[in-house]
């Protein structure tokens, strides 16, 4: 009878050890699978060198407030910490690439910067967003309650605000290559700023005028891309949309020129593919997209134009209200240099600078919905203006003689 029990007891403890075995197998195979397959190979090198940092009595606390997300007083802190140290980098080299400020900080400052995985590949580092291009005036909005006029290089921390002025655009850069383009007289709160090279989180609160988004394909834990105005959410995973707000009529819209964007209200959402838009006020309820309008044709164009004013035109689109062109120039076509409104398909300009540029051209219907871009590159190579001046008079001649001096 105790050989029994003594059996029956061994077979017990046998099938708990085999349950454990199965369990604590189940559980390593699926950290395996996260590991392997769910994180970014940039988020595995950044956690590998924050260990191996923290083993070697490194910096691992200057590493937890660059790289991770903390609450919102210790957020406050680390950002005003690092806009600090790197304006005070920037005025030292007067240089506006940040990645020319942190090679001109002090040996520590550099030692740690340097072991940084994401500036290897880059200025940029994953908790702020940057102004990569600046045409006329803008301000920021800074976490220490202050303002600062905005430049090229300028860094922008979750929890700051930045408002351009009249006549002026700016072009913002994130961790993983997403761009915005603000234009004129809009504002912009980050909500958050944070990722890697390939895998982004960004989320901008635009509670005044127009915001261009050409979103990288987003991919792993956590990337995300959200445009958040007073009536509406978009969330994207690699696009380009635009999203403007109108604070006098509470009237928010987005469109879509490539890609889909999820927009929602409260409870409520809906998909707007490619070539559709949205218009909705503060206290409507209801979402309903609309397809935009089409490119307008833009008459030819010569490839190298010499004299101002500079003639555009373009053909009349139906059920439009006004016409909006901008310019471009960059290499990537991203900083935008002009943007005007016209009641008519056809228009002059002056005063730019020699160089490459991109013309767009697209309706606007009466409820204020853009449509697509017709598009033409063109190069611009004006000669310099001649300048008239008077030479003094000769006591042996009685007419004044003139000479042309180039500028």
């Amino acid at each position: 009878m105790k050989d029994q029990i003594t059996e029956k007891e061994n077979a017990f403890l046998v099938g708990k050890r085999r349950d454990i075995l199965i369990i604590a197998l189940f559980i390593f195979t699926g950290i395996a699978i996260w590991y392997f397959f769910g994180v970014d190979d940039q988020d595995r090198k950044q956690a590998q060198q924050t260990n191996t940092v923290t083993q070697q009595g490194g910096y691992a606390q200057n590493t937890r407030s660059q790289n991770t997300p903390s609450p919102d007083s210790d957020v406050k802190q680390d950002a005003s910490q690092a806009t600090g140290s790197q304006t005070v980098a920037q005025n030292a080299a007067n240089q506006p690439s940040s990645s020319s400020s942190a090679a001109n900080t002090d040996n520590s400052q550099q030692s740690e910067v340097l072991t940084h995985p994401h500036l290897k590949e880059g200025a940029l580092q994953n908790t702020y967003a940057e102004v990569v291009y600046l045409q006329g005036e803008a301000l920021k909005y800074t976490l220490k309650g202050t303002v600062e006029p905005v430049k090229k290089g300028s860094q922008f921390y979750a929890g700051e605000r930045i408002a351009t002025e009249p006549n002026s655009s700016l072009t913002l850069r994130f961790a993983d290559r997403s761009t915005a383009i603000l234009s004129e007289q809009s504002e912009v709160l980050f909500e958050e700023v944070k990722g890697s090279a390939t895998s982004g989180a960004s989320v901008l609160k635009l509670t005044k005028g127009q915001l261009e988004s050409r979103v990288t394909k987003q991919k792993g834990f956590g990337a995300k891309y959200e445009v958040r105005t007073p009536a509406m959410q978009l969330a994207v995973r690699g696009t380009i949309f635009e999203a403007s707000f109108d604070p006098e009529s509470k009237t928010s819209r987005a469109v879509v020129l490539e890609g889909i964007v999820e927009a929602s209200q409260d409870l409520q959402s809906v998909e707007l593919n490619q070539g559709f838009g949205l218009v909705i006020q503060q206290s409507q309820a209801g979402l309903s997209p609309s397809p935009i309008l089409p490119a307008p044709s833009i008459n030819p164009v010569e490839p190298v134009l010499k004299q101002f004013p500079l003639l555009f035109g373009w053909n009349v689109l139906s059920r439009v209200s006004q016409y909006q062109l901008q310019l471009f120039t960059g290499k990537n076509a991203d900083q935008l240099v002009l943007d005007h409104w016209y009641r008519g398909n056809i228009a002059s300009i002056n005063g730019l600078s020699n160089g490459d540029y991109l013309l767009r051209v697209r309706g606007v219907d009466k409820n204020g919905l853009g449509g697509f871009y017709g598009e033409t590159r063109f190069t611009l190579d004006v000669p310099p203006i001649p300048m008239m001046t008077l030479d003094s008079i000769s006591p042996n001649k009685d007419k004044t003689t003139a000479s042309i001096i180039g500028h």
